[in-house]
């Protein structure tokens, strides 16, 4: 009987697998590729036989990052994405997060990876009638709220915790009128998590960028909601306006953190990220538990 990928001991790279160049400004696509490179049971999926035209040339691209080390085989698969416009392009070009977020619609594997659920709570200010809706993301989507220094900690529990009230009002199922309500979120604790720093929004036709700087712990990260501590085991970054930016990645690997940039012929070995940093958009993390070095 075959092995269930998801059942495996999780390790980290080696090392951070094929460096790649920069063309057609598809940083967006090698920093994305990169990152996927660092979840343990996406990699052990790489030999999978049974899987469509897209998945195949997909699990390609990946293995060929940290196993094969053929660039025309990552360049094969980007034909058949090249058109991918994002979902609105709100870091002025194709962004990091919606194109994860397209791959797991074609890609039931990554899908599979990446999904998690949890139980949205609403209670009512007037009634505390309490309502309940279980939801399915690929990542946790955490709003900044302002241009002020925050931890990820906070960032969590100000994302999970909010009161909807005057134009957020919800209808009570009780008092039939919208009311104030009060919502929180109760999570399932996944072996993997990914999670999107929201850095732009949308004010009136016009797209914001905010580089509020965020600080985490690397290592036993304890968030609000979770049961489990996780480690951070790579990232994504845009760094520069929305008129002019550019995506890189960051990842753990054992030998230690390695930055990767296309405009770069190599990667560079870095400190671990999490210290004021104002460009991180995407948080790969990994339960403690689930793996080792």
């Amino acid at each position: 009987m075959p092995l269930n990928p998801l059942s495996l001991t999780w390790t980290l790279l080696d090392s951070p697998g094929l460096s790649l160049r920069n063309s057609l400004n598809k940083c967006w696509f090698h920093s994305t590729l990169h990152l996927l490179t660092n979840i343990p049971s996406l990699r052990a999926s790489c030999s999978s036989k049974n899987v469509g035209h897209f998945e195949k040339s997909f699990l390609a691209a990946l293995s060929a990052i940290f196993s094969t080390r053929q660039a025309n085989v990552v360049n094969s698969f980007f034909h058949l994405v090249k058109d991918f416009s994002g979902v609105n392009n709100r870091y002025g070009q194709v962004a990091v997060p919606d194109f994860i977020e397209y791959l797991c619609s074609k890609s039931p594997i990554l899908s599979s990876v990446t999904k998690f659920t949890f139980l949205s709570k609403l209670t009512c200010s007037n009634c505390k009638w309490i309502s309940e809706r279980k939801c399915n993301d690929y990542s946790l989507k955490l709003h900044l709220d302002g241009k002020a220094h925050v931890s990820l900690i906070d960032l969590v529990n100000l994302n999970s915790n909010a009161v909807l009230s005057g134009v957020d009002a919800v209808f009570c199922g009780h008092c039939k009128v919208k009311t104030s309500q009060k919502q929180a979120r109760d999570y399932d604790n996944p072996d993997l998590l990914m999670l999107e720093i929201v850095r732009v929004t949308k004010l009136k036709n016009n797209w914001i960028k905010n580089s509020a700087p965020l600080s985490f712990d690397s290592k036993n990260l304890q968030l609000p909601g979770f049961l489990r501590p996780y480690r951070v085991v790579g990232s994504c970054h845009h760094r520069g306006s929305l008129e002019g930016g550019h995506w890189i990645t960051k990842i753990l690997t054992k030998r230690g953190w390695f930055e990767l940039d296309d405009l770069q012929r190599k990667c560079r070995k870095i400190s671990s990220p999490g210290v004021n940093d104002e460009s991180v958009s995407i948080l790969l993390l990994i339960a403690e538990d689930k793996f080792r070095i």
